[in-house]
Parts: structure tokens; sequence; C-alpha cells
């Protein structure tokens, strides 16, 4: 219960920030904007998409030039003049581009797979086609002839285009052809674009604009040009499908399973334009075979790792579903619940033959999409069946099932609207069915960031309730009902060399959106503050830096007591011969107190003060071989005469070598080594709770390699070795006011050795259109005991002869594009 002394001054606290924005968002704008315009030309026949600006359509084009350096040094003049022309007609929207330079041989033109970010020159070209200044459509090619593509709010969006790159003895020059199926845009009659053109220098560091973008402006799309012209243009039907087949060899006998198996499986996936707005996509019978292996980890602290997204249904188009942030798709086709109780769940006279290490996901469908209005609006559900682990039987042969993850309904709904000045407004709703007697849940979260018309301050909050049912324990067949809830807000100063805000977060704690989201912390009040300070033009020996410092007071909700007050800083630097340095601290000048680490909700645990320095150092990556280096050391006080202080350090080095434009080298090692950690050990049965201090060691070693043979051609490699050590000094019983008192004789042993290999080889072709056929080995290995050997080759060669999967695959996916065929088949008639 909040009492009425802290409601009320929670009421004037938003009082004051409700009229803060008020007061900033009926502000003036006192300079106007003037933008570049330029306009498109109908043609009736399309140009050979070759790089070669040669054919008549080009002759009579408006030209945009004029580009204006923005860094280095904003304002200034560009080394190399560039030229844009734009055509269009029933089908495409076409570009060319001349990119002047006095030294053609010097242009930077690594190949690379798609998207990719490379040592290369490139053009680059985003269109705002609702002209809201608010979201935009990206497209851009390298001197090398490599493709990237993304929407502003969609770093994963992939369309289908054309391209192709000359180079000149004055230059190089670019030609695209963009179909009107890879973009969105209005159904009115005459149309006006925002657009924005840059070009890339790689070796000079040199970003060219055509509309010259200030920096420090929260919204640069304010200042994007205007592309005209365009008349009588259609959305074309949009409606593709992907069918893939897959062969898979696989041998994993890490959990049981000793038999290799060969396996044929086959999907599709479908993409249909509704309108012009909205898209829906499905995966029925997904793949993710190829999907690179995470990266595992020994984890000792009490929340869960948190693994990136790789699966391309889930990274593209799925901007809506994270307004709230109550979404973590990882968690649709996750590893089931009991995948590594398997095992421990048979008879003696059992073992186990098969143990799924992904849920059985059977399908996924999203729709997606904005009307000209601005509402967004994100549908997502997905249905994953019951997955089985499989025992057999050594004397009878009888083979029995065990249920490792039930069948689940995952289901998102989100509408987003865009309001003036770059603001939304939101609401989303993540619901979770599970069959039979398991936990379902419902989650719904709303928000708003509210910009000026300057677009120089930011007021942004949002809330979130959770509800969970649980099965009770008597078996009578009903739920419980557990509601949770969060709320965070945030006012800060959004443009300029100097930007500042501050924030509040609350979350109780029966928070929980963890069905299809994720969090880490609950039972907690948060109050943030900050301040930035910027060099965007060179001065002195900078080309460009940037200061932070931040500050953090928090409380437990559930006590009252507080937590944690910390100060950071942090500072990047990119010197004149584009060499980079990062130095920062973090510091806790107070004790802190700690209610996760105990793993009971009310016990807490004393974290003793202390303080961290780290630093960063890059070279210039434009040469053949550049080299990072980072570092970091901290330590605590002496706690008593049996709690000594706790040091900690660590490092890393990381080498980038390219010996040419198609073959690419990257290597890197660090080390952490924690010398006298206190953490969580057990729980005993009377409750007790019992922490360990402990030397951790944690190495990792990573290559990473790509040979590309053609554009569309080429071969990668990912390895990694994870390498923790645990070697327990002393046992302590945690006190009931957070202290370690020693535990004598205590009966456990926890030291451990953790080793985790991954490697990943993938061949890819893309022999037509987005459509791909690859081939790859993967191979995983686990191992942990309580034996440690600190030779790093007598452990790497344990590490290799343990249980592990070996899987081969070879998949072919093939992209079929209603309007594209229809075209073809027409030219051909």
């Amino acid at each position: 219960m909040i009492s009425s002394l802290r409601m009320k001054l929670l009421t004037v606290v938003l009082a004051s920030l409700f009229l803060t924005v008020a007061g900033f968002a009926a502000e003036e704008d006192t300079v106007a904007i003037i933008r570049k315009m330029l306009g498109a030309k109908r043609i009736e026949i399309s140009p050979k998409i070759d790089g070669k600006l040669d054919e008549d359509q080009w002759l009579n084009a408006a030209i945009a030039t004029d580009f204006i350096q923005n860094s280095p040094t904003e304002g200034a003049s560009v080394s190399f003049q560039t030229e844009i022309k734009i055509l269009y007609n029933n089908d495409a929207l076409y570009i060319g581009a001349m990119m002047y330079d006095k030294q053609p041989d010097s242009i930077a033109r690594q190949l690379g797979l798609r998207d990719q970010g490379l040592n290369a020159d490139n053009i680059r070209f985003v269109f705002d086609t609702y002209n809201t200044q608010q979201d935009g459509f990206e497209f851009i090619v390298t001197a090398s002839g490599v493709q990237r593509d993304a929407r502003l709010s969609d770093w994963n969006f992939n369309a289908v285009w054309w391209s192709n790159v000359q180079i000149l003895p004055n230059g190089w020059s670019a030609e695209i052809a963009i179909p009107w199926s890879a973009l969105r845009f209005p159904t009115a009659k005459e149309q006006t674009w925002g657009m924005q053109v840059t070009r890339w220098v790689q070796r000079k560091f040199e970003f060219d604009q055509w509309a010259l973008t200030p920096k420090g402006k929260a919204n640069p799309m304010k200042y994007y040009g205007l592309l005209t012209g365009l008349s009588n243009i259609e959305s074309p039907v949009r409606l593709a499908f992907t069918p893939y087949l897959t062969t898979i060899w696989q041998n994993d006998d890490r959990f049981g399973n000793t038999d290799a198996a060969t396996s044929v499986s086959g999907g599709l996936g479908l993409k249909y334009g509704i309108n012009e707005s909205f898209t829906l996509d499905m995966t029925l019978l997904p793949d993710f075979s190829q999907v690179r292996s995470d990266d595992v980890v020994k984890n000792l602290g009490p929340f869960e790792i948190m693994f990136q997204e790789q699966r391309p249904f889930f990274t593209e188009g799925v901007d809506l579903f994270q307004k709230g942030d109550i979404f973590y798709s990882r968690r649709i086709g996750k590893t089931p619940e009991l995948f590594y109780s398997a095992p421990y769940l048979i008879d003696s006279t059992q073992k186990i033959v098969k143990n799924p290490s992904q849920s059985r996901l059977i399908n996924a469908t999203k729709l997606s999409g904005r009307t000209n209005a601005g509402l967004g609006i994100g549908i997502l559900n997905a249905f994953v069946d019951n997955t089985y682990a499989a025992a057999k039987d050594t004397i009878t042969g009888v083979e029995t099932r065990i249920l490792t993850e039930p069948r689940a309904n995952y289901n998102m709904l989100v509408f987003d609207k865009q309001l003036p000045n770059s603001s939304n407004v939101f609401i989303t709703n993540a619901n979770v069915i599970r069959g039979g007697m398991n936990r379902s849940s419902n989650v719904t979260a709303t928000g708003f960031s509210l910009n000026n018309k300057k677009n120089t301050w930011n007021f942004s909050g949002s809330g979130a309730v959770s509800n969970v049912l649980y099965p009770v324990t008597t078996g009578s067949g009903d739920f419980d009902a557990s509601l949770g809830y969060k709320y965070f807000a945030r006012i800060n100063r959004t443009s300029g060399k100097v930007q500042y805000g501050i924030s509040r977060e609350s979350v109780s704690q029966r928070f929980d959106p963890n069905d299809l989201g994720i969090i880490f912390q609950t039972n907690f009040a948060s109050n943030r503050a900050f301040v930035d300070y910027y060099i965007f033009n060179p001065w002195k020996i900078f080309n460009n830096a940037t200061f932070s410092l931040a500050g953090e007071y928090a409380q437990n909700l559930g006590t009252g007591l507080r937590t944690v007050i910390s100060i950071s800083t942090f500072s990047y630097v990119q010197f004149r011969n584009f060499w980079s340095l990062i130095l920062g601290t973090d510091w806790t000048p107070v004790d802190s107190r700690d209610f996760y680490e105990s793993r009971d909700p009310d016990r807490l645990y004393l974290r003793t003060r202390y303080i961290t320095s780290f630093f960063g150092l890059g070279t210039n990556p434009n040469k053949k071989i550049s080299f990072g280096l980072d570092g970091y050391a901290g330590t605590t006080p002496r706690v008593s005469p049996v709690i000594p202080s706790n040091p900690w350090s660590g490092g890393g080095i990381y080498i980038n070598w390219r010996p040419g434009n198609r073959f690419t080298f990257n290597a890197g090692t660090n080390f952490h080594g924690d010398f006298g950690d206190r953490g969580w050990v057990n729980t005993e049965d009377d409750g007790t709770i019992v922490f360990g201090r402990r030397n951790i060691r944690n190495w990792s070693n990573n290559i990473s390699a790509s040979f590309v043979f053609m554009r569309d051609m080429s071969i990668s490699l990912e390895g990694r070795h994870y390498w923790a050590t645990g070697q327990y000094l002393n046992y302590y019983v945690l006190a009931e006011d957070g202290n370690l008192i020693p535990y004598v004789n205590y009966p456990g042993a926890h030291t451990f050795s953790f080793n985790s290999v991954n490697m990943d080889v993938v061949y890819t072709w893309i022999f037509a259109p987005a459509s791909v056929l690859s081939i790859g080995w993967k191979q995983n290995v686990i191992s942990e005991d309580n034996a440690i050997d600190f030779s790093y080759k007598n452990n790497l060669t344990k590490t290799m002869n343990s249980p592990q999967l070996n899987q081969v695959s070879v998949r072919v996916l093939y992209y079929l594009d209603y309007y594209l065929v229809r075209n073809r088949l027409a030219r051909k008639g």
C-alpha cells in the first residue's frame, strides 16, 4: 500500500512532468527548414541494370547534386562530387548514380554477404514514402556491388531488387531497380516522398549527404529532401512463396542419443500484401537447422541468459511487436522445459534415444502494416505442438515417450498510432495458452512518446500488467491467478551538444511476462539521471567524441530499503587517424542490498561497495590488418578477517585481417578473472542459504572467416570455445541481516570446469533472386565436471572427446514472386 505522503509526492511529480511536456509541446519551430527537391521522370522502356548509365532514358532526367559533408566536418565541402537521377514506370523505380573519384584504384570494394557491413564505399537511398518523417525504406549498394536494405524501424527488412555497379576511370557508377512490390506507399494519384541520398567514402571516413541533417538532432528525417513527380503508380499484387526442402544427417550423443539419423523435411513460407499497407507472413513447418549456434556460458547468476534471435521469420517485420518490451521471440520454439531433465526421468534399464532440443513449432503467422493515417497494426500467432523425448528399454526394446514441452498457442496484438512531431502512442497484448494443467498468461502494455515541435525534448512513458494462471497444487484442476505491474517514465533533452534527462522505473514483485517476454529484476523502483556531451566535428586531435555521466538510486519495493546507489562515466573519442578510445568507470560509493542473489525474494545479501574501470582501443579499420584491445579492473574493500577484498580483472584482443577483397578473417580472445567472488551456492532442506567465495576464470576464443567466390556465392565459418572454471575457497551461511557467517565443515563440493565449443560452417549460393542453396555443418560440445586441468591443451582435448552434436544439412529454398513471374510470362508471350 502506498502511503498518503508518497501518493501526494507522486502526484506532484507527474503533474510537474505533464506541465513541462505541455509547455514544450506548444513551442513553435522558429527556424524554417528548406527541403531540397528532385523530380522523378516517367519512362516507357526500362533501362538495363548493368551499372552503365548510357541509355537514352537517363539523358533528360533531373540531376541531384550539391552534396554536403556531414562527417567528419558538418557543412564542409565534399571530397568528390556525386550525381543522382531517378526514373520510374509502371514496374519499378530506377536510380542512376555517378560517384566521381580522382583515385578509382583506391575505392574500397570488399566483397561479402548481403546485408553485411563491409570495408567498402557505398551509395545509400532512403525513401519516406508516406512523408511522415517517422520511417523509411533504405537501399544501399557498395562499390563491390553488394546489396544492403532495411527499414529505419526494422533493420532486418529484406526485399528483392536489382543493382549493378561499374568501376570507371573517373569513379564508380551504380544502377538500381526497385520494383513497386518492394515498397509500401499511399494510393494517392500524385505523390511526394521524403528522400535522402548519402555517400560513404571508406578510406576517408567521409559521410556525404544530399540533404544535410545537422548533428545532434533527434529526428534527422525532418531535414530530408523531397522526391516529386510520381504519378499514377499502383501497388502491384504482392504475393510470394518460398518452398524449401532440407535433408539433415545428425549424430547427437550429448544426452544419450548415440544413433546417427537422416531426415528429410519440407516447408513453406508465404508473404501476401493484403493491400498497399498490410502484409501477411506465414511459415509452415519452419526449418532453423542452419541458424548459428548460441553462445552458451556458465551461468552462476540469479537471472537467465538472454540469447539473440537469429531465425529469419522472427527477425524481420517484428518492430511493432517490440512495443512495450513484453516480447522475446526466443520463447516460441524454445528449448523444452524438461529437455535437460529427460535423462533423469527414466528407469535404470532405459536409455534416451530421442530428445529434441527445440519445441516443435508447427506454424507461425504475422500480419503487420500501417494505414495512411499512421495507425500501425500487428498480429502474431504461433502454434507449438507437444514435444516428446523417447526412451527405449534396453531389455524389452519397448519405447516410451516423455512430454518435455506441452502444446501452446502464442499470440500478440499491437496498435501503434503515429502522432505529430514524430510522437506515438501504443497498446499491445501478449497471450500464451498451454494445453493441460500448465501455466498460461496474459500481459497488456501501453505507452507513449511525445516530442515537441522542434524535436528537442521527449517525454515518454509506459506501463504493463501481467496475469499468470498457475495450476493449483491440490490436483483439483483449478488455476490461481497472479497479478503484477510495471511502469516507466522519462523526460530528456534529445538535441544539441548537451543532452540530459531523468527517468523512473518500477516493477512489482509479481510482474511476470516470461511466457512470451523476458524480465530479469522485479520488486524494485529505480530513479536514473544522465548528462551527455558531444563533440560532433573535428577538434584538435579528435574527429568526434562523447562524454557521459549517469547515476542511479534504486529501492526494494517490498521493504522500501535502498538497494543501490551507482555512478558511472563513459567516454568515446575517435582520433584524426581513425583510431578510437573508450574509457569509463562504474562506482557504488556505499554498500548495496541485493534481493536476488539469495534466490529468496524475502532475503537480502549485503554487497560491498566497489569501483571498476575499463578501456577499449581500436585501430583504423581501413587497414588490411586492424586490431582492438580492451581491459578492465576493479575491487571491493576487505569486509572482515574471514572475507577479504574481491578484486577482478580481464581483457581481450581482437584482430581483423583482410588480405584481399574476397577473404576476411577475424579472431579474438578474452579473459575474465574474479578472485574472491561471493555468490549463492545452495539452499539446504532446512532453509539455510549457503554462499561460497570462489575464484572464477573465464576464457573465450572466437574465430570467424568468410571467402566470397563471387557476389552470390560464399562460404563462412564461425567457431567459439568458451571455458569457465570455479574454485571454491570458503563457504558461508547467509544471515538474516544479509551478512555472511563462516560455514565450518560444509559437506558440499562445487568446484567446476565448464566447456562449450561451437563450430558452424555454411556454404551459400544465391542461384536466383532470394533463392538459396546452402550446405551447413554444425558441431556443438558441452561438457562439465568438477576436476580442473589448467592446461589449455589438455582441457580442449578432453572436451573434444566428450559426447557431442555433429550435423550436416543441405537446404534448398526457392523464391516465387507472383508479380515477377507474371511479367516474365507476359514478355515471353
